[in-house]
């Protein structure tokens, strides 16, 4: 009798182990992970995990390892796995120092440089009229965020009629022209566009500015490094191919 508390069934003489059961865990794809949660999850992959184990044991039984078609799907499989080994070895040591990024980001400032941004508030609505009403009301005195939970009929009512920040090229051209073309605290006049009339007001900028390295050096290392990794690689099968001549047909 096995007494490892590991070991969570047997079949025939072949324990499935909890390592066995996480590491199919793993395997599953994140939208379904959900459904394998808790004690009846776990039981579903446990007889998962017994299932193939019958099917192994099934098959060793019946000398299906020892048919041809097996032996060249396992040789196929070898070989594919090799070909992924050794490109692994070739990567492996491959880094990127931290003066190499200092040393891109210097050279390259001019590609982060951030495009100028707002941050605007809207209040939408189907017809002219409804909207000259709510603007009148803000004009008195009425919270915007106030009136476009009101009166809007765009689903950012909901945060006050905030769209966040955007940048030019993000909106209609009629919404962009009159967004930008405001400070910031104040109000358009009334906007039509193909989704109906807008009141719009600007609540922040951004202004066009150099993003800190702090802020791009893990997007640096990663282009850095599958550059290096692509550079290695070409480099190596160039060398490869010296040894072992290729003919295209």
């Amino acid at each position: 009798m096995i007494t490892d508390p590991n070991v969570l069934a047997t079949v025939g003489d072949r324990p499935i182990t909890r390592q066995m059961l996480e590491e199919m865990k793993k395997a599953i794809p994140p939208k379904q992970k959900a459904s394998f949660e808790g004690p009846q999850g776990e039981a579903r992959i446990l007889n998962e995990l017994i299932a193939r184990e019958l099917l192994y044991l099934g098959a060793k039984e019946e000398k299906l390892d020892e048919e041809d078609a097996y032996k060249a799907m396992v040789a196929n499989a070898a070989e594919e796995i090799l070909k992924q080994y050794a490109l692994e070895q070739i990567l492996r040591d491959i880094q990127v120092s931290d003066s190499e990024v200092e040393a891109f980001y210097d050279e390259n400032r001019k590609n982060f440089i951030t495009q100028p941004e707002i941050r605007a508030r809207h209040i939408l609505c189907d017809d002219e009229e409804t909207l000259r009403q709510a603007a009148e009301e803000i004009k008195q005195g009425k919270d915007f965020a106030e009136a476009a939970r009101e009166y809007s009929t765009c689903p950012s009512k909901e945060k006050g009629g905030d769209l966040g920040f955007f940048g030019k090229g993000k909106m209609v051209p009629e919404f962009e022209k009159a967004a930008f073309s405001l400070s910031v605290g104040e109000m358009s006049h009334l906007v039509k566009t193909s989704f109906g009339w807008h009141l719009i007001e600007v609540t922040e900028r951004k202004e066009a500015h150099i993003q800190p390295l702090d802020e791009v050096k893990d997007q640096i290392r990663m282009f850095l490094l599958r550059q290096k990794q692509s550079d290695a690689y070409n480099r190596h099968v160039q060398e490869l191919s010296q040894d072992y001549p290729v003919q295209r047909y």
